[in-house]
């Protein structure tokens, strides 16, 4: 009876691995991204620029209320557009590009670690890529990074191809591979400027450079193939750049190039950080992939000059996007996003040396993981267990007036929102079992599976409800508002959502808070402040008051 169940299901086994990722990356990252409303500032922003491009016809310009706006090149939100074309302007579209990313993305980790190692090297990569909490959330999320991240990543990885130390390429298609990989490298640079600024260039020519004297100054590219490369990067740029300056004039560079360099020096929108706050936020977020990568420092014996190369550029990538952006002033958690890529390979190398018993597991390894073991269990068993009753949170937090009514929001909480905790503990039993026990192999995919199951279903149960006592009253005020036709403003904090949810009109055109609570207007107007704002709101501006809840209070013009 086995073997004829075996031999019915025996044709999956002729299915490529490639095509069983894409299967794969299409059921964990597409599902589910429309249940909850995109939250403030980053996800609805860049969805507002989108919604603004197709109600004014406008795709050339990246506009904020409908008016110009600096902080972004339009890459990521043309696809965004497009999406909304097809699917509408919804939270659903808003994400559904950054779920595409996320399938080429393992395609591309896959194929990469194929050619340098082998496939079963690749599918260890992909699956510490899933199985780590940041970088599975940040694919099933409509911010700009994820698209960056895998531009910048191709034209380094291109670049490193380039280099005259790999001997992937026998000598007669070396000259011919090479100028492919300058031209690729080019493009995707050039592609990462168009999708969030000149950062791209930055990242990619300081890991060039750091690789450069890592690698004792040996050359990795000609003066011929340089120019060839910043050709590249300036035809791409020029698809956007150049025509913006041709029908706008050189003001918009120059407001843009201010823009980016403020980001850079300031802790813009009151974004700042402690100094190693990026290094906190990579080894907690990336769990457990985190906690491997310090062996990578070390030289294999066993390891050939190409993979020596892949390890190098790996470890320079990772190196200057954590340096780079614990330099900068302003700290959010997406900006160090870009070490997703070259930590997970680093994290696989160890895991596969350790599994082919070429590693050996040390005492630090022990320490990483239980502190990574004790934070993690007890945020996914605290989250349902002290928000059934908010009290406990509402007594510490008391002195937040806003922050006590957030918590007054009613969200059923139930036993199934103990999911996460429950699949996140049999994965620890298993990676103990992978670590310690003699079935590694098995031991391993069962902690590679219950741990992107334990991250799934935190997405899938935990994340809505914990929306609810964020921003959901006033999104929701903001979305029966717009049914209205009324225009609506924020009083006393920044936000987007008024402009996406209320379906800000093009009519409205640069309409703020001073235009929206001074000048007469044909349309009814509302306005939405916090509570701890709302008694200073009440007294200067006489708006009657129709109610408040969960720390929104709204008023009526």
């Amino acid at each position: 009876m086995t073997e004829k169940i075996f031999n019915r299901f025996q044709f999956l086994t002729k299915i490529p691995t490639s095509l069983w990722l894409l299967i794969a990356g299409a059921l964990l990252f597409i599902p589910f991204i429309g249940q909850v409303h995109l939250f403030d500032w980053d996800e609805i922003n860049f969805a507002e620029a989108a919604r603004e491009m197709i109600v004014s016809k406008n795709y050339s310009e990246v506009q904020i209320n409908f008016m110009p706006f600096w902080e972004k090149p339009p890459f990521f939100i043309w696809l965004q557009a497009l999406s909304m074309h097809y699917f509408g302007i919804n939270e659903f579209a808003s994400r559904l590009p950054n779920a595409i990313c996320g399938i080429l993305t393992l395609y591309v980790i896959y194929s990469i670690g194929k050619r340098f190692y082998n496939k079963e090297f690749g599918v260890i990569w992909v699956f510490v890529m899933i199985s780590s909490f940041l970088p599975f959330v940040y694919f099933k999320s409509g911010i700009i990074d994820p698209f960056f991240n895998l531009f910048i990543f191709l034209g380094v990885y291109f670049l490193m191809n380039n280099s005259y130390d790999l001997e992937l390429y026998d000598s007669k298609g070396r000259n011919r591979y090479k100028l492919k990989n300058v031209i690729l490298s080019g493009f995707f640079i050039g592609m990462a400027i168009l999708t969030k600024g000149p950062v791209g260039l930055l990242l990619g020519g300081m890991t060039v450079f750091v690789f450069f004297v890592v690698n004792k100054f040996r050359r990795i590219i000609g003066v011929g193939e340089l120019v060839i490369w910043i050709l590249c990067i300036a035809l791409v740029c020029c698809a956007w750049f150049g025509f913006e300056m041709y029908e706008r004039g050189f003001w918009f560079f120059k407001e843009f190039i201010a823009y980016q360099i403020r980001l850079m020096s300031t802790k813009d929108a009151g974004h700042g950080g402690f100094f190693f706050y990026h290094f906190v936020i990579v080894f907690i977020g990336c769990f457990p992939a985190s906690i491997f990568v310090f062996d990578a420092f070390k030289k294999d014996k066993i390891e050939t000059r190409d993979q020596e190369l892949l390890r190098n550029w790996m470890l320079c990538l990772m190196m200057v996007v954590l340096v780079v952006f614990t330099i900068v002033k302003t700290k959010i958690v997406h900006y160090s996003s870009l070490t997703y890529l070259p930590l997970s390979f680093l994290a696989a190398l160890f895991i596969y040396r350790f599994l082919h018993q070429e590693r050996k597991w040390n005492w630090y390894h022990t320490l990483q993981l239980f502190i990574g073991i004790a934070l993690w269990s007890t945020l996914l068993f605290a989250i349902p267990f002290l928000m059934k009753d908010t009290s406990f949170i509402s007594q510490l937090a008391k002195k937040d007036i806003f922050v006590v009514h957030n918590l007054q929001a009613k969200v059923d909480w139930s036993a199934i929102d103990y999911l996460p905790f429950l699949f996140f503990m049999i994965a620890i039993m298993a990676i103990i079992a992978f670590i310690w026990g003699s079935k590694k192999e098995i031991s391993l995919y069962v902690f590679f599976f219950f741990q992107t199951a334990s991250i799934f279903s935190a997405i899938t149960f935990i994340i809505p409800k914990a929306e609810k006592y964020s921003q959901a009253a006033a999104i929701e005020f903001f979305e029966a508002k717009a049914k209205e036709g009324a225009l609506v403003e924020v009083f006393g904090y920044k936000s987007y959502a008024q402009f996406f949810y209320n379906q800000r009109s093009i009519e409205d055109k640069g309409v703020g808070f001073n235009e929206a609570i001074y000048q007469t207007r044909n349309k009814k107007t509302y306005i939405v402040c916090k509570i701890n704002k709302a008694a200073y709101f009440e007294e200067k501006y006489k708006c009657k008051k129709l109610y408040e809840k969960n720390g929104f209070v709204f008023f009526e013009k």
